[in-house]
């Protein structure tokens, strides 16, 4: 209704939504959080979808129980490895992952919804989703529920987050803390630092070390390799509009972007195949010195393309 609204009263030339939340699945393994939803709506979208919605809570249950009480927080752990004993739950109770699913497809049907009603208002909008930084870079379940590909059958576009500066901060606080305490106890932060940059196809090199993760950021081959595959996955179906992290605030303050590294992040983004890129997070953040390298690669990438 609030969409609605918006293009019936002003002319608007596109639309952005997004919903920064990962799924109970991640919530539950990372976090410890007890899962949900189970009110009387999903149960009744649940059973529609042909899950057997107790058989879901026992086991999301179970699961969280096992987290919470031989997992985090404790120095003697289960003999056959978390990961094994996770994926156990899974193979015990494969309605977790259905469940996990659901909520995925329920978000992004509500926003296929408010995607069609601003299309019938305004068909000629540039309306897209924005998915968050945790979403786009590190969680190691909300890509996997659903692909890119699958979101582009209802959008004009699709912005990641790609903050390549906070990124060395935020893979120790939304990376590391989380899996080093959970789902990847038994590895050390080296080696789950390690296995993050191979699963990723970072550069190892280029990247930072687990010492610098907090003072330096992941370079600008970050948002190319994130923009292709973005780029990649949907196969045209969508645009790719990449979201370049100025002067980000991040623990302490802001981690403060360096221009030529803006100007080199600016580029790859269209490089990878970008269709356009979105600066941000917030214009009264930005520091003019940054704000002007995105200016000078846009120009530059012009002279290039002319």
């Amino acid at each position: 209704a609030t969409s609605e609204d918006m293009f019936r009263t002003y002319e608007l030339d596109g639309f952005q939504f997004g919903a920064e939340r990962s799924g109970p699945l991640s919530d539950l393994v990372l976090n410890g959080t007890p899962p949900y939803c189970f009110c009387p709506h999903c149960r009744a979208q649940g059973r529609e979808k042909g899950i057997d919605v107790e058989r879901a809570r026992e086991g999301m249950k179970q699961l969280h129980t096992f987290i919470r009480e031989e997992v985090i927080g404790k120095d003697a752990l289960p003999v056959e490895g978390v990961p094994t004993m996770v994926m156990n739950h899974f193979f015990r109770y494969p309605e977790i992952l259905a469940w996990e699913r659901l909520w995925r497809e329920s978000k992004e049907s509500f926003f296929g919804t408010m995607f069609s009603s601003v299309k019938a208002i305004r068909p000629g909008t540039d309306t897209g989703e924005h998915v968050d930084h945790p979403c786009t870079t590190f969680d190691p379940f909300y890509r996997a529920v659903m692909t890119y590909r699958e979101m582009a059958d209802y959008m004009d576009f699709i912005k990641p987050i790609l903050y390549h500066d906070i990124a060395g901060p935020r893979t120790r606080s939304m990376y590391l803390n989380p899996v080093r305490r959970s789902i990847l106890k038994e590895l050390s932060d080296e080696q789950a630092l390690d296995l993050f940059y191979t699963l990723k196809g970072y550069d190892k090199k280029a990247e930072p070390k687990l010492d610098e993760l907090d003072r330096r950021g992941l370079g600008p081959d970050y948002v190319y390799r994130e923009t292709k595959r973005c780029v990649q996955a949907v196969a045209g179906r969508a645009k790719i509009y990449s979201g370049i992290g100025i002067d980000i605030p991040g623990t302490g303050g802001t981690f403060s972007s360096n221009p030529e590294g803006v100007y080199e992040a600016t580029r790859k983004a269209f490089e990878a195949g970008a269709a356009g890129v979105l600066i941000s997070r917030e214009y009264d953040e930005m520091r003019l010195p940054n704000l002007r390298a995105v200016g000078r690669a846009m120009t530059d990438l012009a002279k290039v393309a002319g």
